[in-house]
């Protein structure tokens, strides 16, 4: 064999070797951020529907804090989500770990009689609209195609989850529609996706710049997996803040828990026995 074939074999042979490298090292479709977003955002819609179907209870816990770092405030409370004309409705049933009585809880039994008559008058297409979600607040997930650039930040591992970490930060020359959307862009956001089925489990917005909270707050919100269903449910929210009030700036630290995820039909109705037709 000459020494030309020999050379041609042997090269042949270094890049067969090296295809399985290359394969590793060239970036697929699914490593890329911008396409990965938007299955997420997919994902988070279609699941957003499957946990409107379960009521649960909230811890919520307040502290906000002088100027010198003292405690000011440490407020906890209560609250059960359930369904009114298969509407969700958050409802107070503790405050500061006692059980709501007298003028508290009546008031709040008032609010709740009235949120049952209102819901059993509008009809299917009001419930629909933003005036009547609760859980709606700032700019939906949809909008952050719109508002941010999404860049890779790499893989890591979350609770024994492979992810892949996405950073957005906001795009350039961007004219806001509303108020929520020009408050996002004081923002940038850090999401967490699971390899395994593409959705987030960890979202961390954090203040670059003063907005409805000053600069350096951040918004954390972790979900967890019900192992039954295959829904992805809220498990907390992490709000650690500065805001101004009146002359002042307000440092505080809110967390809200849930727990005691029940699945409910959503046709089924919760109707006060006082108030029933008959």
């Amino acid at each position: 064999m000459t020494r030309m074939k020999i050379q041609k074999r042997l090269l042949c042979v270094f890049m067969l070797a090296l295809v399985p490298i290359l394969a590793r090292s060239t970036p697929r479709e699914n490593d890329d951020p911008v396409a990965l977003l938007k299955r997420a955002i997919a994902n988070l819609d279609a699941n957003e529907l499957k946990a409107e179907n379960y009521t649960f209870v909230e811890d919520y816990h307040n502290i906000n804090y002088d100027k010198d770092g003292k405690i000011r405030i440490d407020d906890t409370a209560k609250f059960e989500t359930v369904f009114i004309e298969s509407t969700p409705y958050r409802r107070k049933v503790e405050e500061n770990g006692k059980p709501l009585s007298g003028k508290a809880a009546k008031e709040e039994e008032k609010k709740y009689q009235a949120a049952v008559a209102e819901r059993r008058r509008i009809n299917a297409e009001l419930k629909n609209t933003p005036f009547h979600r609760e859980f709606r607040v700032g700019i939906s997930y949809g909008d952050w195609q719109d508002l941010f650039v999404a860049t890779s930040g790499g893989g890591e591992s979350v609770d024994g989850h492979e992810v892949i970490k996405l950073i957005l930060t906001p795009r350039s020359g961007i004219h806001h529609a509303s108020d929520a959307q020009k408050d996002s862009l004081h923002t940038a956001i850090q999401v967490w996706i699971d390899k395994a089925d593409e959705f987030p489990l960890h979202l961390r917005t954090e203040y670059t710049s003063n907005g409805r909270l000053l600069q350096g707050s951040t918004v954390e919100a972790f979900w967890q997996k019900d192992a039954k269903s295959g829904t992805y449910l809220l498990a907390r929210t992490l709000v650690q803040f500065k805001a101004k009030y009146l002359w002042m700036t307000v440092p505080g630290r809110t967390e809200q828990k849930y727990s005691g995820y029940k699945r409910f039909g959503a046709e089924v109705r919760i109707i006060p026995e006082s108030i029933k037709p008959k």
